[in-house]
């Protein structure tokens, strides 16, 4: 898993994040390779703090990050998971096939928690998991 490299986001600057995902082949350096359902698919994160989907909180307030889905239109977001969140400083209010929306309350300290966007390839009922980090400083 992916570990922040620096700290830009800030509550007042809510931390945007792009998810993309193909089968196959990766398009260029900087993609990741998962293996599911007899399928290789390459993902990248874009965005958050470091440019690579970890968001780092400084300050205190909520923060809403969003994630979209740049894939093929085969592949939807079914949902979002946490790990390592003590507090429930993390939660789901929305999605859409295309959009992640993750409501960081960050009212306490938290380190190394994850969040993973949970994504359906319809053209085959496969279920894949991408899981970068969010933390309150």
């Amino acid at each position: 898993m992916d570990q922040p490299a620096n700290t830009n986001a800030q509550p007042g600057n809510p931390p945007f994040v792009t998810l993309s995902v193909q089968k196959g082949a990766p398009a260029e350096a900087g993609w990741n390779t998962l293996d599911g359902c007899d399928n290789s698919y390459t993902y990248r994160y874009d965005g958050g703090s470091d440019d690579h989907g970890n968001v780092v909180v400084h300050g205190r307030g909520k923060v809403v990050i969003t994630v979209k889905l740049a894939s093929d239109p085969a592949l939807k977001i079914r949902g979002v998971s946490f790990e390592n969140d003590p507090d429930q400083q993390l939660s789901n209010p929305n999605n859409s096939p295309r959009v992640a929306t993750i409501m960081n309350q960050n009212n306490v300290p938290m380190e190394n928690a994850y969040y993973a966007i949970e994504v359906t390839d319809t053209s085959n009922d496969c279920e894949l998991t991408f899981d970068p980090m969010i933390s309150n400083r």
